[in-house]
């Protein structure tokens, strides 16, 4: 169509009328292949110079398509970095956490420590031995916590008080249930 359009548009340019019937004389052949020749050079022409500009947009928009692209993924690494980040604090926040629930383990199981000693110490012998159970609980405690020398500390009181002889003659006989509840206990 584009063709035929260039074609008319050439002939009349040169004759001054599209239709060759209108003439008085019949152009020559070379006239006619000419006109034909311009227009099938200007449809060509045309036709590069759309393609160019197809080129050109069609270039343009993968430009800016890649540009969109790189911007996306930026964000998305900036994103990744913002979680890991994000990750990173919760994970020492739960570190944290751990590291006081184990210190209040520890302090409890100190001050648990502290009480039973005091209870051996105890002129009454139910104290005692409630300290001795509780002694050995605690050793057993400390073993789960990974804190041997802790455990063999309760022990160490215990087999302490096991060799301890009374000073009183009258509560020998009180002590001898004491000793045998940390032979079971140590056993």
């Amino acid at each position: 169509l584009t063709l035929v359009l260039l074609t008319a548009a050439f002939a009349w340019l040169q004759l001054g009328t599209i239709f060759v019937k209108d003439l008085e004389t019949r152009p020559d052949q070379d006239l006619l292949f000419g006109i034909l020749r311009n227009a099938v050079t200007a449809g060509a022409a045309l036709g590069v110079g759309m393609t160019l500009v197809l080129s050109y947009r069609r270039q343009k928009t993968l430009e800016e398509n890649q540009t969109t692209t790189a911007n996306a993924l930026l964000i998305s690494s900036k994103a990744q970095e913002t979680a890991s980040d994000a990750l990173e604090l919760s994970n020492k926040q739960h570190q944290l956490e751990v590291d006081r629930r184990t210190y209040d383990q520890i302090k409890d199981l100190r001050e648990r420590y502290a009480a039973a000693a005091s209870q051996l110490g105890n002129d009454s012998a139910t104290l005692r031995m409630a300290g001795v159970y509780v002694m050995a609980t605690l050793a057993d405690e400390w073993h789960r916590q990974d804190h041997d020398d802790q455990r063999q500390a309760c022990i160490d009181v215990l087999c302490s008080y096991y060799r301890a002889e009374p000073k009183d003659e009258d509560r020998k006989d009180l002590d001898w249930p004491v000793k045998e509840a940390i032979w079971r206990s140590i056993i």
